[in-house]
């Protein structure tokens, strides 16, 4: 059996394995390196891999282990990036990646023989930096491919055109995963603090703003570096759950979900500008269309707490169904769409006077919300199906629906491809789909605990 950039093939198996887990906090000096698989081409429709063990050779000799988090892949109807390995290593330089594979015969065989362990040798040029994450990601080269062997190549790949950036925040890891909106592929990780959620970026600046739940602050970000440049503190206890920036860039809105609080801090002076009470549990936050008011969804009160952002203050307080999960407006900030955890109705409210115009009967679990700007339809999400609801939004009947790989707990329009990007928390998964074809265009994995997506494009 040959060595090189080459693995075996390996038998199909019924399913795939994944043994993900919470990463321990980077140490002082470490950095963090993720090993992604893409998508297995058509041509090797009938390919399973079985990886026992993946480590990170450097100069020197030395290999480092990673946390094999996939042990077993096999060709998906709904391809993804597959994030095969993760973990923790001394910076330096890196060149070869050693991949330990066990089983080694054609899937068309009924009984795959067991074969000794065979650590293969895949060439790399990886450079690992304190406190920074660094992404491989591992192909199959077709041309090289024969009937018992199949090659990979490594690469590492370059950064993305800023306004290109999506960020997806993996609360257990600590990170934020770096992806390409078009190409639908990883190229890179930031990790970010402890507890990281709600992500905005700033609609002037290369700067990200990540709420960090387990650190009471909020990190920023360097888009064009990738990496932390700065941390604005909260109150102990605040628990930031989510943040916004105003179209002006000027004033950062953070829902503390610790304090039942609202923050409103000044970006260029991290400075605290003054706070509010919200309601109880307070979780969801949206920005309105022209930056005047912002919407705090309190599920432990099953209130709206709307503020003034003008005069940071409450300006009124709206009340709903039980436990409201999520909100979205239209297009031109006349309609405000509200769908809850307790209840089997999406509420329509008129803008800007808060007048309820009508419930719509969208079932009990509805998880996801997403409104499209080309006919203003309402997507609605359901943790108990894989199917999004598309609602006409004059008559709200459902016109149509649209397939997922999973049930999705995040729904992100990009109104500039017509694409939804779908967080799939079972999956551990970003799926975008095209909402004309209804065509699933693929996806990538993320780390443990994901929480929300967010794309550098997004305006409303």
């Amino acid at each position: 059996m040959k060595t090189g950039t080459s693995l075996a093939l390996l038998a199909l198996v019924a399913g795939c394995a994944t043994t993900a887990g919470r990463h321990r906090p980077l140490a002082a000096g470490e950095g963090r390196v993720l090993v992604y698989l893409d998508p297995l081409p058509a041509s090797a429709e009938q390919l399973a891999i079985r990886i026992e063990s993946i480590e990170v050779v450097a100069a020197d000799g030395t290999a480092v282990p990673l946390d094999l988090l996939v042990s077993e892949l096999r060709h998906e109807p709904t391809p993804r990036q597959r994030l095969l390995a993760a973990g923790s290593l001394p910076p330096g330089s890196y060149g070869v990646l050693l991949v330990k594979i066990r089983r080694a015969t054609p899937a068309a065989e009924p009984r795959p023989a067991e074969l000794a362990s065979e650590a293969v040798r895949v060439a790399v040029s990886l450079a690992v930096s304190p406190q920074r994450a660094a992404v491989v990601t591992l192909a199959l080269d077709p041309v090289r491919s024969g009937e018992r062997e199949v090659a990979f190549t490594a690469a590492v790949p370059g950064p993305a055109v800023a306004p290109l950036l999506g960020y997806c925040a993996s609360t257990a890891w600590d990170e934020v995963v770096v992806f390409d909106k078009n190409t639908r592929r990883v190229v890179g990780a930031i990790p970010v603090g402890h507890g990281p959620q709600g992500i905005a970026f700033d609609p002037r600046l290369p700067r990200a703003y990540v709420a960090l739940s387990g650190e009471d602050r909020i990190a920023v970000v360097d888009v064009d570096a990738g990496e932390v440049v700065g941390r604005i503190p909260l109150r102990a206890g605040d628990q930031p759950r989510e943040v916004a920036v105003t179209p002006d860039g000027r004033l950062l809105v953070v829902v503390n979900a610790g304090s039942n609080t609202a923050s409103f801090l000044d970006p260029s002076s991290t400075a605290e500008l003054g706070r509010v009470d919200t309601g109880d549990e307070p979780g969801a936050l949206l920005l309105e269309p022209g930056g005047r008011r912002a919407y705090v969804l309190n599920r432990g009160s099953g209130s709206i707490t709307i503020l003034d952002l003008a005069n940071r203050a409450v300006a009124a307080t709206l009340g709903t169904d039980a436990r409201p999960l999520a909100a979205r407006t239209n297009v031109a900030g006349t309609r405000l769409y509200v769908i809850h955890e307790g209840s089997a109705s999406l509420s329509v409210f008129s803008l800007p006077d808060l007048q309820l115009l009508r419930k719509v009967h969208v079932g009990l679990g509805a998880s996801a919300l997403a409104v499209s700007a080309r006919g203003d339809l309402v997507y609605v999400g359901r943790r108990d199906s894989e199917r999004l609801q598309i609602f006409d939004p004059l008559s709200f009947f459902p016109v149509s629906s649209l397939g997922l790989a999973a049930p999705a707990s995040y729904l992100l329009v990009d109104d500039s491809q017509n694409v939804a990007f779908a967080l799939e928390p079972e999956r551990r998964a970003v799926e975008a789909v095209d909402l004309v074809s209804g065509r699933s265009l693929g996806g990538f994995e993320v780390g443990e605990d994901p929480f929300r997506v967010a794309l550098a494009s997004d305006r409303r």
